[in-house]
């Protein structure tokens, strides 16, 4: 069994414009998932938004560097357009990955 494998049943683009309402997208939005530990590198995603206006930034995933990233989103100015929204089921991680 491949534990990174990806069930393309399940994940594929059906209805984005529905999915990115339900989810409060209103611009060009960025997603990074994983693990909220370092070696997953949202704080290189945090850091790039700082460079990138009009975009806002979704993380999923939980962890023990939430609090350090939810600080640097402050530090650099960008913790309006970063939202955490925590560990999510299968259903729920596609229906955030529509909008992508």
């Amino acid at each position: 069994m491949l534990r990174n494998g990806v069930d393309l049943d399940l994940f594929k683009v059906t209805d984005r414009d529905r999915s990115r309402a339900e989810l409060g997208f209103r611009r060009r939005t960025l997603g990074s998932v994983g693990g909220l530990i370092e070696r997953k590198g949202h704080h290189h995603v945090i850091r790039a938004l700082a460079s990138l206006p009009d975009t806002d930034l979704v993380i999923v995933g939980d962890g023990p560097e939430r609090g350090a990233l939810e600080r640097l989103a402050t530090r650099t100015g960008v913790a309006d357009r970063v939202r955490f929204l925590g560990a999510v089921d299968q259903q729920r991680l596609r229906d955030v990955l529509q909008w992508a």
